[in-house]
């Protein structure tokens, strides 16, 4: 299984080696609790995982409220699509939903680190969209975001990547260094669904774009001579791997050395 911990705007180091007991530090200072607290002042935003930090039995509203008078900050504009909720508990309004109270708490204090996992897990389309737009934002703004994730849509928006595969870190750098020269072989052929089979018979990495069959780090020739013997008549081209297509073949070597 892989996960990516990925990184946008400011930069935040992902190790480090402590000098005593509480020498931590965050953006080469020590790590506090944030303006009342010692330390460097540091806002951390709420992560947004699977477990979103919010009390089920208030009201939009009042989460809100509650969250913003902690941080000390004024109550931000309800999201649109949260107004017609508002005054409904938290625990009934669904994940997707739920994601965007907490997104709007991480922000309201300007937080100089936003740590998200999983950020847009059961979120649709456009929300998502607009998620993606406001962390943007936030790292232009200057404040550190670090993202973990299993999905490699969600790490494409991010700066830096460190790729994890059973327990280790395996590939870091930008997308573009991780591909690297990765390629991938695309098929095309009528006969795409027994052109898979015989991929997936074969142990080679597949997956399918449309009706066209993807083999990661395959090469040509033994894509041809196995859809040959498959009797499957296709044309093959070779081209550069995405992202997912990387981290399969990343994987695969990792686990081989596991």
């Amino acid at each position: 299984m892989s996960r990516a911990l990925s990184t946008s705007g400011r930069d935040v180091p992902s190790t480090g080696t402590p000098a005593s007991a509480d020498g931590w530090g965050i953006f080469g200072a020590p790590a506090g609790l944030g303006p009342a607290g010692p330390g460097l002042g540091l806002g951390l935003g709420l992560g947004l995982g699977l477990g979103l930090g919010l009390w089920e039995s208030l009201s939009v509203t009042q989460e809100l409220r509650f969250a913003n008078a902690a941080f000390g900050v004024d109550d931000p504009k309800l999201p649109p699509a949260l107004r017609a909720v508002r005054d409904r508990p938290v625990g009934a309004i669904g994940l997707g939903l739920q994601r965007q109270p907490a997104f709007t708490i991480a922000l309201a204090h300007e937080p100089e680190l936003l740590v998200l996992d999983e950020p847009t897990s059961g979120v649709g389309p456009l929300p998502r969209a607009r998620l993606w737009d406001a962390v943007r934002a936030e790292a232009d703004r200057g404040a550190g975001v670090l993202v973990t994730t299993h999905s490699m849509q969600e790490a494409q928006h991010c700066d830096r990547l460190v790729l994890m595969a059973h327990g280790r870190a395996v590939a870091e750098g930008t997308e573009k260094d991780i591909i690297g020269t990765t390629t991938a072989c695309e098929v095309d052929t009528e006969q795409w669904s027994t052109a898979f089979e015989a991929r997936d018979r074969a142990s080679l990495p597949v997956a399918l774009a449309g009706r066209r069959v993807r083999l990661a780090d395959a090469s040509p020739a033994v894509v041809r001579a196995t859809l040959s013997a498959a009797g499957v008549v296709a044309e093959s081209h070779e081209l550069p791997a995405t992202l997912e297509e990387t981290v399969t073949v990343i994987d695969r070597a990792a686990a081989a050395h596991a």
